[in-house]
């Protein structure tokens, strides 16, 4: 039996729950373990999103980009970061620079902090300046232990 109440509620709450519930309920009418394996895999892909793919908020003053990186930046993310700034490096007019707001990091990794020096020396080669601000300690410790160099974080 469905429970009407329940539905309309987590709609209220957070829609994409609805996805995870309704591919169980069917997954149900081939077997149980089926049904509830499925919606195991939706809820675990919708949790693993974010991680992947962090929400990077842009903004533009004056050809100076901030880009504010929301959550950790972990292995599979850096791809994702990297792009966004090798999208802004190519605009026109030339960015006058790119800031990387880290106050809502809080985790990197070694493979992004190899992804970090490779964003740096890209941009050096265009001639674009790039800066790092609000960075945690722990995290600014492991910039500067992979070589990043802390004139460019604050």
């Amino acid at each position: 039996m469905v429970e009407y109440r329940v539905i309309k509620k987590i709609w209220g709450v957070k829609m994409y729950e609805l996805l995870s519930f309704f591919v169980t309920f069917v997954g149900c009418f081939y077997k149980i373990q089926v049904g509830i394996l499925c919606g195991i895999g939706v809820s675990f892909i919708f949790m693993l999103y974010p991680i992947l793919w962090p929400k990077i908020i842009e903004e533009n003053e004056n050809c100076t980009y901030s880009l504010t990186i929301r959550g950790g930046i972990t292995y599979l993310a850096i791809n994702h970061l990297a792009a966004k700034v090798q999208d802004i490096s190519f605009q026109e007019p030339k960015p006058m620079a790119i800031v990387l707001d880290f106050s809502l990091v809080t985790e990197i990794d070694f493979s992004v902090t190899q992804g970090l020096l490779m964003i740096i020396e890209d941009l050096e080669n265009k001639n674009i300046p790039i800066h790092f601000i609000h960075v945690h300690n722990n995290i600014k410790d492991i910039m500067a232990n992979s070589g990043i160099a802390l004139g460019i974080v604050n």
